[in-house]
């Protein structure tokens, strides 16, 4: 991924309810070079900062059910 640059991916997952709703809670980076994360619904969203290079690596934490706030 070229510096500055996002990258958004859907998540997926297996669920045993009937309807689930996919949805990023939380997204977390674990190590690597500065990157800006952003989660919204069942995508998550990251950016390298303009000066990052290397392998970095995020912890995505997920439910199958829709918030209830």
């Amino acid at each position: 991924v070229k510096q500055g640059t996002s990258v958004t991916q859907t998540i997926q997952l297996s669920s045993p309810l009937k309807e689930p709703r996919p949805t990023v809670v939380r997204i977390e980076q674990i190590s690597g070079m500065p990157a800006q994360a952003r989660a919204e619904g069942n995508q998550f969203t990251v950016t390298p900062d303009g000066n990052s290079h290397g392998n970095m690596a995020f912890k995505v934490t997920a439910s199958d059910m829709a918030d209830a706030s």
